[in-house]
């Protein structure tokens, strides 16, 4: 599925006032921004570095794995690695914080806890404005911007778009 596509579904569900439906899929998809922050930021933090140069080699090794083992870490330790890493300030750091703090206990506890609908839906329109909020950050938008050229880049041309054989034109006698 697409990014644009996804994001289409998370405004028509809380459009159409379907908060669980919204705030499961938003969820889903800030936690996979996050992992596509720390990867993008590892894939350029390592591609330049060479054996030759003075970052030693367990640096690189230490990098690298982090970058591959970013989708084991919750969303609280890949929010802290990349504030540690000064790739989100401050701020951002802290809007990341107060949305899973609101979403962890809805979470997480959506099965145990009873409770009515109306209650639930105030609770989660609540974290999918925050969660909004989030995906309309500068630091977010980049990259989604990063992954929607991706996907362009990456999509397989139209039969309309591809070009047409050239016949070859009939000679002319005389």
């Amino acid at each position: 599925m697409k990014h644009l596509d996804l994001r289409n579904d998370i405004e028509g569900s809380i459009l159409k006032k379907h908060f669980l439906e919204a705030f499961l899929l938003q969820s889903a998809y800030i936690e996979a921004l996050l992992k596509q922050l720390v990867d993008f930021s590892l894939w350029a933090a390592t591609s330049g570095i060479s054996e030759s140069e003075t970052a030693p080699k367990e640096h690189k090794k230490l990098l690298l794995a982090i970058r591959q083992n970013a989708n084991r870490y919750t969303f609280n330790q890949l929010t802290m690695l990349l504030r540690d890493a000064g790739i989100l300030d401050a701020d951002q750091s802290k809007l990341l914080d107060e949305y899973r703090k609101k979403r962890n206990p809805v979470l997480h506890n959506l099965v145990r806890e009873v409770t009515t609908k109306e209650t639930i839906d105030i609770e989660l329109r609540e974290i999918c404005q925050k969660g909004k909020t989030l995906l309309e950050s500068q630091q977010f938008q980049s990259v989604v911007d990063l992954i929607d050229w991706l996907e362009k880049k990456h999509e397989a041309p139209s039969p309309e778009a591809q070009p047409q054989p050239q016949t070859k034109p009939t000679e002319i006698k005389q």
